[in-house]
């Protein structure tokens, strides 16, 4: 990130000159000592701020990679709600890095302290000398920032409120804001104490990974993760790998971008972290492949491949300007195995990890900046830093310093995280609902269902265990059916044994909110003798013409026990509402739909309900 140092007054050409670069208010910034921070208002050419919107352009992808990583891992009926979360962490999360992140992380006004900077609140500038800058390092640090807001979301992933996501992304900048300052600001704590993170392995990694743990141990593990049935299934491993790709791509802008410009010498830092990127990613995709190789029956498991990447990637973010090719191949081997091995040590503990953020992010993000303090070596080409590892004669003093900076990092994030975590649970509430967890969050908060016939009528059958009547009894106050559409029933059955049944709608009228708009009435196609469709409370209820007795307009039912596809006689009937009449949706031997339940019928449409499954209560 901004981990680079001011530039040595080396005779570049900077803007047309030749000689000392100098600053916006034409202060001479050339400078014999090195630093391992940048001041952020400083810039050897044009040229760099051109890089640096680049990179923030190619980092702001990675939100969609983490979406389709997260969705990918998660169960179906979670994947929107997923991608929605990352939406909020550009939403909320930018507008209060904008307010105050910002500031407290870069400013450089009356107050500017080791602990916090102060200035640049509602960032803006009107000076057309600085206003370029500012805007282009904005832009960069918000891709950093709500980043490490987006770690966060793969490990409250399947259990968390959305509103309560909302709140905690709305504030969560304010406990990555200062660890932020404290390692790239020049006045900041550990900057000044010569730490060294180049990219955010401690302040975006280690900040989101450690919120992370913090959250899933409070959320407590997901309903029936630990119940004897395995690891949970990934819902879509295509995704997930997509989803590795776009991350590897966008953590070349990640490190690369991070040596804030290619003037000077900076073009030579940048190919140096883009060559370390590559080949650390290398050792932790070898290492993953073949820990799941020997350990896994010779079999290579994606999740293993997926892991070992990313961890290696994290590992080499505090680095990757200042390493050498193979010494980024053996930190990515060892950051791989860190990823790859945290999920067997997590579920002997118990802990629900869905997408591997603990190991992927916080601990190999550790070791990342351990390395530094064993591989970290003099920079002569930007004068980034004059310090040297243990292993090239340093001794222990940059090893305790970036120690020192993860435990401090570690502890901070801890507390913080867990003080925010539980004023949400205690107000408006951190975990959903039971029914809300089984039905899935894609249907209780945005109405979108996308499941198959199998997983319909399991999850019906789970919520009926818990004493629900209907799966769309969920209290949540989403769960409406917009008109019936997207939404499934359970109906008692009394009458002829009828699968199907295909008419016309004759009326609808509204129902509570829960059930949205019902068909009340429905005439269908084969004369007097067939079923007739009436909405009573949550059930929908067939009956038979058995005579010409009535009430409120509709036919009286015999008492006739059904028997469905060799069933015998079940009391409830779980249904499937198409439009048009052409769909096939269930058949004598019994087998289930494969069309959604996605219709929203009006008055005088021609529709088909069938049945999909009998149970006996």
């Amino acid at each position: 990130m901004e981990a680079t140092a001011s530039a040595m007054c080396n005779g570049t050409v900077t803007n047309g000159t030749e000689g000392c670069d100098e600053g916006l208010n034409g202060t001479q910034v050339g400078t014999t000592a090195a630093r391992t921070t940048m001041n952020p208002d400083i810039y050897n050419s044009w040229d760099d701020a051109t890089w640096i919107l680049t990179s923030a352009f190619v980092i702001f992808t990675m939100q969609s990679g983490f979406g389709l990583l997260e969705s990918g891992m998660v169960s179906r009926r979670n994947e929107v709600n997923i991608m929605v979360k990352n939406a909020v962490d550009v939403i909320f999360g930018g507008l209060t890095y904008w307010i105050f992140g910002y500031g407290f992380s870069f400013g450089t006004g009356q107050g500017t302290n080791a602990f916090c900077g102060i200035g640049h609140f509602f960032t803006d500038s009107t000076d057309p000398d600085e206003m370029g800058w500012i805007f282009a390092k904005f832009v960069f640090q918000a891709s950093f920032a709500t980043t490490a807001t987006t770690i966060v979301s793969g490990a409250m992933a399947e259990r968390t409120k959305l509103e309560a996501y909302c709140v905690f992304s709305l504030v969560n900048t304010l406990i990555y804001c200062f660890p932020a300052h404290w390692i790239w600001s020049e006045e900041g704590v550990f900057a000044r104490m010569g730490a060294i993170d180049i990219a955010g392995a401690g302040a975006v990694h280690l900040v989101g990974g450690a919120t992370g743990l913090v959250a899933t141990l409070m959320l407590k593990p997901r309903r029936g993760r630990f119940d004897g049935k395995g690891e949970a299934e990934m819902s879509n491993p295509t995704n997930a790998l997509l989803g590795m790709f776009m991350l590897w791509w966008g953590w070349l802008g990640f490190n690369c971008g991070s040596t804030f410009g290619i003037s000077g010498g900076k073009w030579k830092l940048a190919t140096r972290s883009a060559m370390v990127t590559i080949t650390s990613s290398i050792g932790g995709g070898v290492t993953g492949l073949a820990f799941s190789w020997t350990t896994l029956n010779r079999t290579f498991n994606i999740n293993y491949l997926i892991n070992g990447v990313l961890g290696a990637l994290v590992g080499s973010t505090a680095i990757c300007a200042l390493s050498k090719p193979w010494e980024g191949l053996v930190i990515g081997a060892v950051g791989g195995v860190i990823a790859v091995a945290t999920p067997t040590l997590l579920e002997r503990l118990k802990i629900d990890d869905p997408v591997g953020v603990i190991g992927v992010h916080l601990l190999a993000a550790i070791w990342g900046l351990a390395a530094v303090g064993l591989f970290g070596k003099p920079d002569h080409i930007e004068n980034l830093t004059d310090q040297a590892g243990l292993f090239y004669g340093g001794g222990f003093r940059l090893l305790g310093v970036q120690l020192l900076m993860a435990v401090t990092m570690l502890i901070w994030t801890c507390i913080t995280a867990y003080i925010l975590l539980f004023a949400i649970s205690k107000t408006i509430g951190l975990r959903c609902s039971v029914e809300h967890e089984i039905l899935g969050a894609d249907i209780c908060e945005h109405g979108i269902n996308q499941l198959g016939p199998d997983e319909r009528v399991a999850i019906t059958k789970e919520l009926q265990d818990l004493g629900f009547e209907s799966p769309f009894d969920c209290p949540s106050p989403r769960v409406r059916l917009r008109s019936a559409s997207s939404r499934r029933r359970s109906y008692t059955t009394r009458g002829p044994s009828v699968a199907a049944v295909t008419g016309t709608v004759k009326s609808m009228e509204a129902a509570d909110q829960v059930n949205g708009v019902a068909i009340t009435h429905l005439t269908p196609d084969a004369g007097p003798d067939r079923t007739e469709l009436d909405v009573t409370g949550h059930n929908w209820i067939l009956m038979e013409r058995a005579n010409n007795e009535t009430s409120n307009g509709l036919p009286q039912p015999d008492e006739v026990t059904l028997s469905v596809s060799g069933l015998p006689k079940p009391d409830r009937l779980i249904g499937e509402l198409h439009l048009g009449t052409d769909n096939p949706a269930f058949d004598a031997a019994g087998s289930r739909p494969t069309s959604p339940f996605n219709v929203s019928p009006d008055p005088g449409q021609r529709v088909h309900l069938s049945v999909v499954r009998a149970v006996n209560e």
